[in-house]
């Protein structure tokens, strides 16, 4: 099982953590990082534009290591690059990469 935490909130994610990581089934954190300039095709009150480069988000993305979580990645195609430098910069957690980085296919994004 997966839970959610806000790393965006850095090192105040970690009481959460702690707490998750006395749950036996639970084996990591999702924190959706799908989003787009229009909102389209959602829009996410849990994502903003290259979150995943933040410094909060990244102090909080560091703890996950530490309960030994995986981070549950949902995100679109064209951030994968993003992600691709938090696996380079955190090697010691195991990043899932949900619906495959999501291709968009709609609105300003239709046709790539």
């Amino acid at each position: 099982m997966v839970a959610f935490a806000d790393l965006r909130l850095g090192n105040e994610i970690e009481p959460a953590l702690e707490a998750y990581s006395k749950m036996k089934n639970v084996k990591g954190i999702r924190h959706p990082l799908a989003w787009t300039p229009s909102g389209i095709p959602m829009p996410s009150s849990k994502a903003s534009n290259k979150m995943v480069l933040s410094e909060k988000f990244r102090e909080g993305f560091a703890l996950l290591s530490k309960y030994k979580f995986s981070f549950d990645a949902w995100l679109y195609c064209f951030q994968l690059p993003e992600l691709t430098a938090l696996a380079k910069d955190f090697p010691e957690t195991t990043i899932i990469v949900d619906h495959m980085g999501c291709p968009v296919q709609i609105g300003e994004y239709k046709g790539e």
